[in-house]
């Protein structure tokens, strides 16, 4: 049994010793389980807003570094990163005895203590950031950095995040599920965390679909743009000589002018927000 293997089990002893529902330490990793890693990138993203509340400066050289570096140890709260077993059981007394989103502020508070090492890099370079920000930094003193991330998570709660990141995150989330009194947590059993995992799977799929409806409507404004664009502007000529004709009066020419320029102004913000 390797080093994760005897953490995974121990751990799940240590929750029954405590009589703690199996769904509790299991849905850790709920996210992650669903059809497509879609669930998971809002967790992540939401540790760049932990960053930001405590950081700005840094928050902001790492802005073009997209957050999955931190995905393999959130995941497996940082089992498959930390070799030594003490570290790891350290870790995961710390970990299970907190919120689910404890391991990206654990991350961010990793992040912030490498800041000098970080601005060493230009934003220019987000390879090179997004290399060194994979690699756990060696030695860790996790009593320092427990701490910090203790603090960061009072001061910097996850619902007072900047940029409503905490409203992002899906009420059926594995952190938004275990951000609750403890006395429901203890009564959440296995079935409860079964449907939460399903609803959050349905959620996932349908805004996937939603996003490949909008990538396909967006194909086709592209392709028949500029046919649609001559067709709408020919309407539009016809339209306004036919009002022009009719009266040819000075008001009549001055209503044509206007509803010419009314249905143009229309058009051009309609085919904007399309090409955007």
């Amino acid at each position: 049994m390797n080093t994760s293997s005897r953490f995974y089990f121990w751990s799940w002893v240590s929750m029954q010793q405590h009589q703690q529902p199996l769904g509790f330490p299991c849905s850790t990793f709920a996210t992650s389980c669903c059809p497509t890693m879609a669930g998971t990138e809002p967790h992540l993203r939401l540790f760049k807003h932990v960053i930001y509340a405590v950081d700005p400066a840094l928050a902001q050289h790492l802005q073009e570094v997209e957050p999955f570096f931190a995905l393999a140890a959130t995941l497996t709260l940082y089992a498959h990163e930390i070799e030594e077993y003490g570290d790891i059981a350290r870790l995961f007394d710390f970990l299970l005895a907190n919120e689910a989103v404890m391991p990206l502020y654990l991350y961010a508070a990793i992040v912030i203590s490498r800041k000098k090492e970080l601005f060493e890099l230009g934003v220019d370079e987000p390879e090179m950031l997004h290399a060194i920000l994979s690699k756990m930094p060696k030695p860790l003193d996790l009593d320092s950095l427990i701490l910090r991330a203790s603090e960061m998570f009072v001061h910097h709660p996850p619902e007072k995040l900047p940029g409503r990141a905490w409203s992002r995150i899906s009420p059926n989330s594995v952190l938004k599920t275990t951000h609750a009194d403890p006395q429901q947590l203890v009564q959440q059993t296995l079935e409860d965390g079964e449907r939460m995992f399903q609803r959050q799977a349905a959620e996932i799929k349908r805004n996937e679909a939603r996003q490949q409806q909008i990538m396909h409507a967006r194909l086709l404004f592209r392709r028949y743009k500029r046919p649609a664009a001559y067709t709408a502007t020919a309407v539009l000529v016809a339209v306004t000589a036919l009002l022009i004709g009719r009266g040819g009066s000075q008001q009549m020419n001055e209503i044509g002018l206007s509803v010419f320029t009314g249905i143009r102004e229309k058009l051009t913000t309609a085919f904007k927000l399309l090409h955007d």
